[in-house]
C-alpha cells in the first residue's frame, strides 16, 4: 500500500532524534516482497505502507475500474485474505490543487460506495483498508487536510465502517483518534507496549498520514508526540483546509493523537478471528532502524 510521492531519498537533517546523514533502509523483515505480488496473504502476515509511488510489491492487480479508465488510473481494489484493500485518485476533490478537480465527474464516488457495499457484505473480509494520496485528516500544514474528501468520502466511511484510511501527501507520520462526522469519539492513547485497541464498529475509522517515507520532512504547528516521546497533547491543534473556492479556512482539533517528524513506514500484521478470538489488525510504524514510534490495534467485535 503506497499513498504518497517517489523522491530520492535526502540525509536526515541535523539534530533528527536517530542522527546522522543515513537515508533510511529498512529492516529486511518489514521490506515488501516482490513474492507477494498476486498472491493470498498468509494469516498474520504483514502489509506494509510508505510515501513512494515507485514500489508496487503490495499492487498485485492495477487494473481500475473499467468505466473510470480514461479518467483516473489510480483507482482499483483488492483482496488479501481477509482485508479488501481500496485505492483512490485523491485530485477528485482536491480543493488546494484543483487542476483535477472532478476529474471523475462523481463516477469515482459511485465506484466507492460499490466498493465498500461489496466488501462489507461479504463475510470474509473483516477489515476495510483505503488509501488516497492526500489527507483526509492532517494538521501538517504544508499540504493540508483535504475538505473535499471530509465532505464526500468521509460519510461513506462511517456508512460502511472502514477500518483504516492510509494517506501520504504531507512527509511525516500522523494517527488520528478514531473518527466519526468529523469528530473523535475517544482518546486512543497507548496504555501498554501492546498500545491501545480500536473497534471500527464502535469507534469509527482510524486515518494514518505515512508521509516520511524519503522526501524531505514537513512540520507540525504542535509538537510532536510519539511512542515513548508522549506529550499532554490536551488542547486543540490547527488544521488546514482550502475550500471549494481554494481560500484557507483553518479549523481547532482534538484528534491528533500521534505526531511524529521524522522518517518511518507502517506495518499491518493481520490475524484472523478463530477460536471465538476477534479479528486483529496491529498497525506498527517503524523507523529504518526497526524502532516503533506508534502502534494501535483495529478489532472487529
Amino acid at each position: 500500500m503506497h499513498a504518497g510521492r517517489g523522491v530520492p531519498a535526502p540525509t536526515r537533517p541535523a539534530g533528527h532524534p536517530h542522527g546522522g546523514p543515513v537515508p533510511p533502509r529498512w529492516p529486511a523483515a518489514d521490506r515488501p516482497s516482490p513474492r507477494l505480488r498476486g498472491r493470498p496473504l498468509p494469516a498474520g502476515r504483514r502489509l506494509l505502507a510508505g510515501a513512494g509511488r515507485g514500489d508496487r510489491a503490495l499492487r498485485p492487480d492495477r487494473r481500475p475500474a473499467r468505466r473510470l479508465r480514461r479518467r483516473s488510473t489510480g483507482v482499483h481494489s483488492w483482496r488479501y485474505q481477509n482485508v479488501g484493500l481500496i485505492s483512490l485518485d485523491g485530485n477528485d476533490v482536491c480543493y488546494n490543487t484543483p487542476a483535477n478537480l472532478d476529474c471523475t465527474k462523481g463516477k469515482q464516488k459511485k465506484w466507492l460506495e460499490s466498493r465498500l457495499t461489496a466488501l462489507r457484505a461479504d463475510t470474509g473480509i473483516d477489515f476495510i483498508v483505503v488509501h488516497p494520496h492526500q489527507c483526509t485528516y492532517s494538521t501538517c500544514h504544508d499540504n493540508g487536510a483535504e475538505l473535499g474528501a471530509q465532505q464526500d468520502w468521509s460519510p461513506l466511511f462511517d456508512k460502511y465502517q472502514v477500518d483504516l484510511v492510509l494517506s501520504g501527501h504531507n512527509h511525516v507520520y500522523e494517527r488520528t483518534d478514531p473518527i466519526r462526522a468529523g469528530k473523535a469519539t475517544r482518546k486512543a492513547i497507548r496504555k501498554a507496549a501492546s498500545g491501545d485497541t480500536v473497534d471500527p464498529a464502535k469507534d469509527g475509522t482510524t486515518y494514518v498520514v505515512a508521509g516520511g517515507g524519503g522526501g524531505g520532512l514537513y512540520s507540525y504547528p504542535a509538537s510532536d508526540t510519539y511512542l515513548g516521546h508522549e506529550s499532554a497533547n490536551d488542547k486543540p491543534v490547527p488544521m488546514v483546509v482550502a475550500d471549494r473556492s481554494g481560500h484557507n479556512q483553518t479549523v481547532k482539533v482534538t484528534w491528533s493523537r500521534v505526531r511524529y517528524t521524522g522518517y518511518c513506514l507502517v506495518a499491518a500484521e493481520v490475524t484472523p478471528a478463530a477460536a471465538g478470538r476477534p479479528a486483529r489488525m496491529e498497525v506498527r510504524s517503524l523507523t529504518e532502524d526497526g524502532t516503533a514510534v506508534d502502534r494501535v490495534t483495529v478489532q472487529r467485535g
